[in-house]
């Protein structure tokens, strides 16, 4: 690696870490640069024979974190071809990774947290997070959705999940029915087919994204939703 490109890695990680420092008190945070584009990143996953969530959560070596630690970057992910299992979710599929906790939670709440990534080339996207959580022994504990609490603020998407008692792995996804371009050509995707995607959250959460999002740098076409890119989970404190 030349030192033009380690300097360039370096800018991209300082300039990451004052972006999201909005969140300071909750967690240490660190970034991550991904190469090439998110269609690269995303694959051909229509070649791909996807997994099941419970063969997922099954044959992923999941993802320590140390859940409320200040470890640097130690609850980030990356949601990814070269890292996640292809998913079939019943309605939509996607790439999904899982984390496990040190010991199973009691109900509580926590913050996923969807970043905004900015690849060498390409459009800038967020990944919109979603998860479902499993018990000690990999049962399925429930889909978890987003509550009314939840907001995009700058460069984040920050989901708010109520975490059923004995949780100790979360599947960590997305539904690519919220991405605001097409992942083959780049192009943007009509409005109405992202508010479609985006209504099926549901009532006043489905509108809470579809609002804040369309007016915001998506709109404006700076950024797309996408089905990659990096999560984080945190303890949420209002």
């Amino acid at each position: 690696m030349n030192m033009s490109i380690k300097l360039k890695r370096l800018i991209f990680i300082v300039l990451a870490l004052i972006t999201t420092n909005c969140f300071a008190g909750l967690s240490d945070i660190s970034a991550v640069m991904l190469p090439g584009t998110v269609q690269e990143h995303y694959g051909n996953p229509e070649n791909k024979k996807p997994l099941s969530p419970q063969e997922a959560i099954e044959s992923l070596e999941a993802f320590s974190i140390g859940y409320g630690s200040k470890k640097q970057g130690s609850n980030m992910v990356l949601l990814a071809a070269s890292t996640s299992k292809f998913t079939d979710f019943g309605k939509f599929k996607s790439y999904a990774i899982s984390v496990q906790f040190e010991a199973p939670l009691p109900t509580q709440k926590m913050r996923l947290n969807g970043y905004m990534v900015k690849p060498k080339k390409g459009k800038k996207y967020i990944v919109y997070p979603l998860a479902s959580a499993y018990s000690e022994d990999r049962s399925l504990l429930g889909m978890l959705t987003p509550s009314n609490e939840s907001d995009i603020k700058g460069n984040t998407i920050s989901n708010i999940i109520d975490i059923p008692e004995g949780t100790k792995f979360l599947l960590l996804y997305t539904n690519p029915a919220y991405i605001t371009f097409d992942i083959a050509t780049g192009d943007s995707l009509p409005e109405e087919k992202i508010t479609a995607g985006l209504a099926s959250l549901g009532g006043a959460i489905g509108g809470l994204f579809n609002g804040v999002l369309f007016n915001s740098q998506v709109k404006r076409g700076k950024v797309g939703v996408a089905p990659v890119g990096i999560i984080e989970v945190m303890q949420f404190k209002p």
